[in-house]
């Protein structure tokens, strides 16, 4: 069972950091017979993350046992939790459609993580927060590394029913993410997409507004 962190609470982290709207939203997908990652990033993410500072929505591809029971009791004990179970694999891209897509996101941030990454340490959100704060111009936080996509993969993308007809980054001539070191708060695999590209954010990714 998560243990509830006995560190800052929402109306502290409110008042660190007054601008910044909470609560975020977390999404996670876990997959397969892989039970020992479900209960790291739990156990990680309630005891280094206030409870009323953040929705949850889970993801599941066709997942054993041990990691739906796991879930089913974040869901009793994290009332803000919404699940997505599928028995067979529906892969990466098609749930996390489903997870953005299949009930409203309202908050104005939303962070993803894969099944192996975690929360590392007390302050991630915090100081996510106040660097979000001093940035206010910033849409995506997510790893240092990034690749430019080519053609065939942008008319790729432009020809998908998810693709929201927003102009590509590198057709605007301004960079809206940060490729910074603040996300290092955080422990895994981490990536970044251009915002205007999917629905599909890489994990221990921060974005703002509706998806």
């Amino acid at each position: 069972m998560p243990s509830t962190s006995r560190g800052l609470t929402c109306p502290n982290l409110r008042a660190l950091a007054p601008a910044f709207e909470f609560p975020v939203t977390i999404c996670v997908l876990l997959y397969g017979d892989h039970f020992f990652l479900c209960e790291r990033f739990f156990a990680h993410l309630f005891r280094n993350t206030p409870a009323d500072a953040f929705h949850l929505r889970i993801g599941l591809n066709a997942v054993c046992e041990r990691t739906a029971d796991c879930v089913r009791e974040v869901a009793r004990i994290h009332p803000a939790t919404s699940v997505y179970a599928s028995a067979t694999n529906r892969y990466k891209g098609p749930m996390s459609r489903r997870m953005f897509h299949e009930d409203p996101i309202h908050t104005p941030w939303t962070i993803w993580f894969d099944d192996d990454s975690y929360v590392a340490r007390p302050d991630w959100l915090i100081s996510l927060a106040l660097a979000i704060e001093a940035f206010p111009q910033v849409d995506m936080w997510g790893s240092q590394y990034m690749m430019w996509a080519g053609d065939p993969l942008l008319a790729f993308i432009r020809e998908r029913p998810w693709y929201r007809r927003l102009p590509f980054e590198q057709e605007l001539g301004r960079a809206k993410i940060f490729l910074g070191k603040h996300c290092g708060r955080m422990a895994g695999a981490s990536g970044s997409i251009v915002r205007a590209w999917s629905s599909m954010p890489r994990s221990g990714e921060a974005r703002r507004g509706r998806h």
